[in-house]
């Protein structure tokens, strides 16, 4: 529901395809970013995003109060000779009901860092600048801040990923990319995390 790009996409009802449907409430969110640049250094931004996110109301009658999501980000990137950084950290404020903060986490955070690097310019005849990179992802979310209110222990639920990557892009629009990536998510309760990797394929292009 908050943070994604971690390979883990939390939406409340369980149905991705409701990212396409109506809106569930009629009521608007806001977002905004202001960033400031300076050449030979990079761009820093600070964004904000917040409105209303649960169905509050049925057919005219009311079901549950208005909760809000507020999502506050910073982000950065720059070049160091020839790798290109990006990072970004955001921090989540959800309002849910009392006696579900700790299940649901009413307070997240995320941060990830990528390095790109090109490594080969094959001449191609037909294709314009056509370059293949290495890339490097490093990512850490953590689902629910806080500390149980019974025992005062911290409450993880947390993905701390590595992700390498080798793409092409024949022109500027387009990718072919392949990733491999290691992720490491430790549950609610702090047990020895569970660790798993795999790869992925992808092609993605801009019209």
């Amino acid at each position: 529901m908050i943070l994604n790009g971690t390979g883990r996409t939390d939406i409340p009802s369980g149905k991705t395809e409701d990212r396409f449907a109506e809106d569930n409430n009629g009521s608007p969110a806001f977002s905004g970013r202001i960033a400031a640049q300076r050449r030979g250094y990079g761009e820093v931004g600070v964004s904000w995003y917040g409105g209303i996110y649960n169905t509050f109301r049925i057919e005219g009658e009311p079901v549950d109060e208005k909760r809000r999501l507020s999502i506050v980000a910073v982000d950065f990137n720059t070049e160091v000779q020839t790798v290109s950084l990006r990072a970004e950290a955001a921090w989540a404020s959800v309002d849910v009901p009392a006696d579900l903060a700790e299940l649901l986490g009413d307070r997240q955070w995320g941060v990830h860092l990528d390095a790109v690097m090109p490594v080969w310019r094959p001449g191609i005849q037909g294709l314009q600048n056509p370059v293949v990179s290495l890339g490097l992802r490093l990512e850490r979310v953590d689902f629910n801040r806080g500390s149980f209110g019974s025992t005062g222990l911290s409450i993880h639920d947390e993905i701390d990923a590595l992700t390498a990557s080798v793409s092409f892009r024949p022109a500027a629009g387009t990718v072919f990319r392949a990733n491999y990536r290691r992720e490491s998510f430790r549950d609610p309760a702090g047990n020895p995390p569970s660790k798993t990797g795999g790869f992925q394929v992808g092609f993605a292009t801009y019209f």
